[in-house]
């Protein structure tokens, strides 16, 4: 059975379709990039975007410009601190030298570092490197020379005053401690100043038989000397027997 079609149905199907096309063209614009609202929405976006690029930009460039004034700083630091380390070193290079050289080899290791002064440039790091192991070489080199010339010299004037009946090169130490002392002499200061010690803390040497035989040998040299009528030639008698 049809429907018979009123004004009011004719209205709402109008209204109806007018809704549909208008939202099919807005669907259109908005695949085309025309709609109203989607320009609305970029712009915004757009313009945050340029906002927080142009923000980075600024701090990463004040972030390159503080570390280059950093660097720039310690760089300066650095250079002060190596110049002042070259003068030194160049100081007591010369105070070396002037000890330890000729006048000759003194102009020549001086001329060596003037030169490496004048390469002071960060591009030449290889040839002052180069400078100082030529000028320390040459040092060492020139020491160990003196010393073989030194040991050489020492070597032929010990085997020129050589002699069957003398001592070594080398000075040992004499020993301080006489036993047999000559009858009525004095005994010295040192023999007084062990006298004075206490015995515990003397440390003796020799055996108690040589001891004992020093002691009697002084005793009967002491009763020889008494007995006799001229004591110095007597003791001397005694002590050569």
């Amino acid at each position: 059975m049809n429907r018979i079609s009123s004004p009011y149905d004719t209205y709402i199907a109008r209204y109806y379709t007018e809704k549909i096309n208008e939202k099919k063209a807005e669907l259109e614009d908005l695949h085309a990039g025309k709609h109203k609202q989607w320009a609305i929405m970029k712009a915004g976006l757009s313009m945050k975007y340029k906002e927080h690029v142009s923000f980075y930009e600024a701090a990463d460039k004040l972030e390159k410009e503080r570390i280059a004034a950093e660097f720039e700083r310690e760089q300066k630091a650095a250079d002060s601190e190596l110049e002042e380390r070259l003068a030194e070193l160049l100081d007591s290079l010369i105070q070396f030298i002037k000890a330890t050289s000729s006048f000759f080899e003194f102009q020549y290791s001086f001329a060596l570092a003037h030169d490496l002064v004048a390469f002071d440039d960060p591009n030449n790091k290889k040839m002052i490197n180069a400078k100082f192991s030529k000028v320390f070489c040459f040092l060492h080199k020139n020491s160990f020379f003196q010393e073989c010339e030194e040991q050489k010299k020492q070597a032929k004037h010990e085997f020129n005053n050589c002699d069957i009946a003398s001592t070594s090169g080398y000075a040992y130490p004499a020993s301080k401690k006489s036993l047999r002392r000559r009858p009525n002499e004095l005994p010295s200061y040192s023999e007084k100043r062990m006298r004075s010690k206490n015995p515990q803390q003397v440390v003796f040497q020799l055996p108690e038989t040589m001891i004992s035989d020093d002691l009697e040998f002084v005793a009967n040299s002491i009763e020889k000397a008494e007995r006799s009528n001229t004591p110095d030639s007597n003791s001397r008698s005694s002590i050569s027997q």
